[in-house]
């Protein structure tokens, strides 16, 4: 983890201690939404989906954070709940984002949520690399997502990529040299794939 990451994840667990979940949660939002976001409607079939799925992130960051065990990374924990919401709203896209905002704590996230929202819209642009990544397999593009926007170390992109939320070490450490292969096949294929469209 870079040294501005830990200092940042320092700040926020000085914050969760001292009972102001509100503000953490707040500057965790701030500081890592973009990323959610861009993970999420890249993850997705539409913008759209992206973005209803980041407004359930952004309250589960708010319910969850103050029982953050602060045993492994928080940007990866972020990655692991962007996750598992995505597919739990694929699995269940009849429910309606209001459902999943709980009166009392609605508002902020929304709010910030909606905030990132219009400043993602206004500065991504896809690429051909990213088109191309987006024909990829859902776990192939995370991978991809993961370490070229992220830049994650390879045991933060195997705990995102397992499906258990505390994975045994062996497993994460056999899972992450699992990715780590994988990612340079992936590179190989899409390098080949940009070589012929050029």
């Amino acid at each position: 983890m870079s040294n501005a990451h830990q200092e940042f994840e320092t700040h926020i667990q000085a914050l969760c201690q001292q009972g102001k979940t509100d503000d953490a949660a707040t500057s965790v939002i701030e500081r890592y939404g973009s990323a959610l976001l861009r993970f999420l409607v890249n993850m997705s079939p539409d913008v759209q989906t992206g973005e209803d799925v980041f407004q359930v992130v952004c309250v589960r960051v708010w319910q969850r954070l103050p029982s953050f065990q602060w045993e492994g990374s928080l940007r990866a924990w972020l990655f692991v709940v962007a996750r598992h919401a995505f597919f739990n709203h694929r699995r269940d896209q009849q429910r309606r984002r209001e459902d999943h905002l709980p009166d009392m704590i609605s508002s902020i996230p929304a709010q910030l949520s909606r905030t990132i929202t219009q400043e993602w819209r206004k500065t991504e642009v896809k690429t051909r690399l990213w088109e191309s990544i987006e024909t990829l397999p859902p776990n192939d593009r995370t991978l991809l997502m993961l370490r070229l926007h992220q830049q994650m170390r390879w045991t933060e992109i195997a705990r995102v990529l397992n499906s258990d939320e505390d994975p045994d070490p062996a497993l994460l450490k056999r899972s992450a040299a699992a990715a780590r292969k994988r990612f340079e096949r992936l590179k190989g294929g899409l390098r080949e794939r940009m070589n012929a469209d050029s």
